[in-house]
């Protein structure tokens, strides 16, 4: 990873910003908490549901950040401010830019669903470290790089994206040519691995029991939130599974399950590169 400029950071971004780079500062680090701002971060703003980021901008400028972006309207910082449609949305991708773009480096296979993230991630995991491919893991429980292992935290969900991005960055530094991230439901709602450009897809199921930690998560109503239950999955597997529809060879199928009134698919997966190659009903 190699400082960049504020505008470096934002050549890419595929949202609308209202732009003010100001002096266009070296950027030296990138965070969402004000406690770990320091010379040079660009600090992120983000609305969580103890906290509102902005409120905490005095103190990470205080503590060095050179720069600041947010979703809410600001004026009269002495720092540049850039805002945003979503922050914590934006964090990934700029956590992205900052560390390079690692996850296009890579081949990055993600592995959601209600259950079985963990164990199918460390099956994939084993199974490419024994095929002879350079592999790492992120997963719930820890990031495997190399011969390094690596706690992740409170081993409930994804890691934050800086952290995520962190990671990818030092698979790449380290050799590494395929990752398995384990993406869970609290991740996917808080946009950690939106920028991780996945090629290959793993949903292992999905189930009633995901609703109870999206409500916890997103805060919304039972009918709301089976609407969105509905709109957030079928939109997720969709993408996830077909990303990667290219030069297959050696189909092998794989189940994905959907709960209530949704069939149940078969995904054929090349077995040498575990990209989908189609669709049957079941």
């Amino acid at each position: 990873m190699k400082p960049s400029h504020l505008s470096v950071l934002f050549s890419e971004f595929p949202f609308p910003v209202e732009k003010n780079f100001g002096s266009d500062p070296q950027i030296l680090a990138l965070t969402a908490d004000s406690r770990q701002a320091q010379p040079g971060s660009l600090f992120v703003a983000t609305s969580g549901g103890l906290a509102d980021g902005h409120q905490f901008i005095p103190d990470a400028v205080e503590r060095g950040a050179v720069a600041v972006v947010g979703d809410q309207v600001l004026s009269g910082l002495a720092v540049p401010y850039l805002r945003v449609e979503n922050a914590r949305q934006s964090l990934a991708h700029l956590a992205a830019a900052f560390y390079g773009y690692p996850a296009r480096k890579l081949t990055m296979i993600g592995v959601t669903g209600t259950d079985g993230k963990t164990t199918t991630s460390n099956i994939l995991y084993r199974i490419l470290l024994a095929a002879g491919y350079k592999t790492g893991m992120i997963s719930t429980v820890n990031a495997v790089i190399g011969d390094e292992i690596l706690d992740t935290g409170f081993h409930v969900t994804t890691p934050d994206a800086p952290e995520v991005q962190h990671y990818l960055s030092r698979m790449v530094s380290a050799g590494l040519t395929h990752v398995v991230l384990e993406t869970t439901s609290h991740g996917w709602a808080q946009f950690r691995v939106d920028a991780c450009e996945f090629d290959i897809g793993v949903v292992t199921n999905i189930t009633i029991l995901i609703i109870t930690a999206l409500m916890k998560t997103i805060g919304l109503p039972r009918l709301g939130y089976l609407h969105l239950f509905r709109i957030h999955y079928l939109r997720r597997a969709v993408i996830f599974v077909w990303r990667s529809l290219t030069r297959m060879t050696n189909p092998i199928p794989i189940c994905v399950r959907f709960p209530e009134k949704f069939r149940s698919v078969m995904v054929w997966v090349d077995w040498q590169t575990f990209a989908p190659m189609k669709l049957s009903s079941l």
